[in-house]
Protein backbone atom coordinates (compact mmCIF):
# COMPACT_ATOMS: atom_id res chain seq x y z
CA UNK A 1 0.00 0.00 0.00
CA UNK A 2 1.51 3.33 -0.95
CA UNK A 3 2.53 5.72 1.33
CA UNK A 4 0.13 9.26 2.12
CA UNK A 5 1.40 12.21 0.56
CA UNK A 6 0.74 15.97 0.23
CA UNK A 7 -2.18 16.70 -2.11
CA UNK A 8 -0.96 18.50 -5.10
CA UNK A 9 -2.58 19.51 -8.29
CA UNK A 10 -0.29 19.23 -11.80
CA UNK A 11 -1.02 20.53 -15.60
CA UNK A 12 -0.30 17.71 -17.73
CA UNK A 13 -0.82 17.22 -21.95
CA UNK A 14 -2.17 13.49 -22.02
CA UNK A 15 -0.46 10.95 -24.61
CA UNK A 16 -3.48 8.39 -25.07
CA UNK A 17 -1.64 6.70 -28.20
CA UNK A 18 1.79 5.95 -25.59
CA UNK A 19 -0.92 4.39 -23.41
CA UNK A 20 0.42 0.98 -24.19
CA UNK A 21 3.83 2.14 -23.25
CA UNK A 22 2.95 3.14 -19.66
CA UNK A 23 -0.10 0.81 -18.49
CA UNK A 24 0.55 -0.85 -15.23
CA UNK A 25 3.76 0.86 -14.46
CA UNK A 26 3.81 2.94 -11.11
CA UNK A 27 5.92 5.64 -11.33
CA UNK A 28 9.39 5.57 -9.45
CA UNK A 29 10.01 9.46 -8.50
CA UNK A 30 8.96 12.75 -7.81
CA UNK A 31 5.27 13.66 -7.34
CA UNK A 32 3.63 11.05 -9.13
CA UNK A 33 5.72 8.12 -7.20
CA UNK A 34 3.69 5.02 -6.44
CA UNK A 35 1.16 6.60 -9.19
CA UNK A 36 0.09 4.60 -12.01
CA UNK A 37 -1.13 7.07 -14.21
CA UNK A 38 -2.05 7.64 -18.57
CA UNK A 39 0.71 8.37 -20.36
CA UNK A 40 1.82 12.55 -20.49
CA UNK A 41 3.57 15.05 -20.91
CA UNK A 42 3.74 17.28 -17.69
CA UNK A 43 3.66 20.90 -17.71
CA UNK A 44 3.53 21.88 -14.75
CA UNK A 45 3.73 20.58 -11.07
CA UNK A 46 2.73 21.09 -8.73
CA UNK A 47 0.46 23.48 -9.78
CA UNK A 48 -1.89 25.51 -7.31
CA UNK A 49 -3.88 23.91 -4.14
CA UNK A 50 -7.30 22.66 -4.30
CA UNK A 51 -8.81 25.70 -2.74
CA UNK A 52 -7.19 28.26 -5.07
CA UNK A 53 -8.24 26.21 -8.18
CA UNK A 54 -11.20 29.32 -8.82
CA UNK A 55 -12.70 29.98 -11.86
CA UNK A 56 -10.33 33.01 -12.46
CA UNK A 57 -7.12 30.59 -12.40
CA UNK A 58 -9.66 28.28 -15.05
CA UNK A 59 -10.61 31.30 -17.03
CA UNK A 60 -6.80 32.35 -17.39
CA UNK A 61 -5.90 28.95 -18.27
CA UNK A 62 -8.53 27.86 -20.64
CA UNK A 63 -7.34 31.21 -22.46
CA UNK A 64 -4.23 30.31 -22.69
CA UNK A 65 -4.32 26.69 -24.10
CA UNK A 66 -7.03 28.41 -26.08
CA UNK A 67 -4.68 30.69 -27.82
CA UNK A 68 -2.67 27.12 -28.80
CA UNK A 69 -2.35 25.55 -32.10
CA UNK A 70 -2.76 21.94 -32.07
CA UNK A 71 0.47 20.27 -32.90
CA UNK A 72 2.08 16.96 -33.94
CA UNK A 73 5.14 14.97 -32.39
CA UNK A 74 6.64 11.78 -31.85
CA UNK A 75 8.00 10.06 -29.32
CA UNK A 76 11.17 7.48 -30.70
CA UNK A 77 14.32 7.88 -28.64
CA UNK A 78 14.45 6.38 -24.94
CA UNK A 79 16.57 8.68 -22.40
CA UNK A 80 17.33 8.58 -18.53
CA UNK A 81 17.85 11.69 -16.25
CA UNK A 82 21.11 11.98 -14.66
CA UNK A 83 19.09 11.01 -11.33
CA UNK A 84 17.26 7.70 -12.69
CA UNK A 85 14.22 8.06 -14.08
CA UNK A 86 13.51 7.00 -17.93
CA UNK A 87 12.39 9.03 -20.24
CA UNK A 88 10.92 9.64 -24.05
CA UNK A 89 12.07 12.72 -25.28
CA UNK A 90 8.87 14.52 -28.16
CA UNK A 91 10.10 15.77 -30.88
CA UNK A 92 10.25 18.67 -31.66
CA UNK A 93 10.28 19.68 -27.81
CA UNK A 94 9.90 23.86 -28.57
CA UNK A 95 6.28 23.61 -28.56
CA UNK A 96 5.98 21.92 -24.95
CA UNK A 97 9.19 24.06 -24.01
CA UNK A 98 7.16 27.01 -24.86
CA UNK A 99 3.99 25.74 -23.15
CA UNK A 100 6.12 25.83 -20.15
CA UNK A 101 7.46 28.88 -20.16
CA UNK A 102 4.31 30.74 -20.27
CA UNK A 103 2.62 29.24 -18.16
CA UNK A 104 5.41 30.09 -15.79
CA UNK A 105 4.61 33.35 -17.22
CA UNK A 106 0.88 33.19 -16.74
CA UNK A 107 1.77 32.00 -12.70
CA UNK A 108 5.45 33.02 -11.57
CA UNK A 109 4.54 31.34 -8.28
CA UNK A 110 4.74 27.85 -9.41
CA UNK A 111 8.06 27.70 -10.87
CA UNK A 112 7.95 24.39 -13.18
CA UNK A 113 9.43 22.01 -10.47
CA UNK A 114 9.44 23.95 -8.10
CA UNK A 115 12.77 26.00 -9.44
CA UNK A 116 14.39 22.87 -8.99
CA UNK A 117 16.04 22.55 -12.52
CA UNK A 118 17.93 25.15 -14.83
CA UNK A 119 16.01 24.61 -17.88
CA UNK A 120 13.19 22.65 -19.02
CA UNK A 121 13.27 18.54 -20.50
CA UNK A 122 9.67 17.87 -21.64
CA UNK A 123 9.43 14.54 -21.53
CA UNK A 124 6.91 11.69 -21.05
CA UNK A 125 8.00 9.13 -18.03
CA UNK A 126 8.08 5.29 -18.54
CA UNK A 127 9.06 3.32 -15.76
CA UNK A 128 10.86 0.90 -16.19
CA UNK A 129 9.97 -2.78 -15.16
CA UNK A 130 12.32 -4.53 -12.68
CA UNK A 131 13.84 -6.67 -15.51
CA UNK A 132 14.16 -4.22 -18.37
CA UNK A 133 16.72 -1.46 -18.98
CA UNK A 134 16.90 1.65 -20.97
CA UNK A 135 17.61 -0.15 -24.18
CA UNK A 136 14.98 -3.14 -23.54
CA UNK A 137 12.87 0.37 -24.31
CA UNK A 138 14.67 1.85 -27.12
CA UNK A 139 14.40 -1.86 -28.46
CA UNK A 140 10.56 -1.92 -27.97
CA UNK A 141 10.26 1.79 -29.73
CA UNK A 142 12.45 0.58 -32.90
CA UNK A 143 10.46 -1.92 -33.44
CA UNK A 144 7.08 -0.93 -33.21
CA UNK A 145 8.51 2.49 -34.81
CA UNK A 146 8.05 5.76 -33.09
CA UNK A 147 5.01 6.70 -31.52
CA UNK A 148 2.97 9.87 -33.60
CA UNK A 149 0.85 11.77 -31.36
CA UNK A 150 -1.29 15.17 -31.49
CA UNK A 151 -1.27 17.64 -28.68
CA UNK A 152 -4.78 18.90 -28.87
CA UNK A 153 -5.44 19.75 -25.27
CA UNK A 154 -4.00 20.26 -21.11
CA UNK A 155 -5.78 18.54 -18.20
CA UNK A 156 -5.82 20.16 -14.77
CA UNK A 157 -5.43 16.96 -12.31
CA UNK A 158 -5.54 16.51 -8.86
CA UNK A 159 -3.80 14.07 -6.38
CA UNK A 160 -5.92 13.92 -3.28
CA UNK A 161 -2.71 12.25 -1.63
CA UNK A 162 -4.49 9.08 -0.06
CA UNK A 163 -3.11 5.65 0.12
CA UNK A 164 -5.88 5.01 -2.45
CA UNK A 165 -3.69 7.78 -4.94
CA UNK A 166 -6.54 8.76 -6.44
CA UNK A 167 -5.98 11.20 -9.51
CA UNK A 168 -9.21 13.13 -11.01
CA UNK A 169 -8.97 15.15 -13.99
CA UNK A 170 -10.45 18.28 -12.82
CA UNK A 171 -10.88 20.18 -16.09
CA UNK A 172 -10.06 19.66 -19.62
CA UNK A 173 -8.51 22.66 -21.82
CA UNK A 174 -8.92 22.19 -25.92
CA UNK A 175 -6.24 23.52 -28.62
CA UNK A 176 -6.85 26.22 -30.66
CA UNK A 177 -10.09 27.27 -29.26
CA UNK A 178 -9.18 31.04 -29.73
CA UNK A 179 -6.42 30.70 -32.14
CA UNK A 180 -7.36 32.83 -35.71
Amino acid sequence: MPEARSPFSALLLPVPVADWLVAGRAMTDGYAAGLVVPAHVTLLVPFVPRDELTDGVLTELEALFGDVVPFSFELARASRFPDGPVYLAPDPAAPFRHLVMELARAFPEHPPDEGRFDGVVPHLTVPLREDEQLDDLQHLLDAQGPVRALASEAQLVWVDGTAEEVVEVVARFPFGTTAA
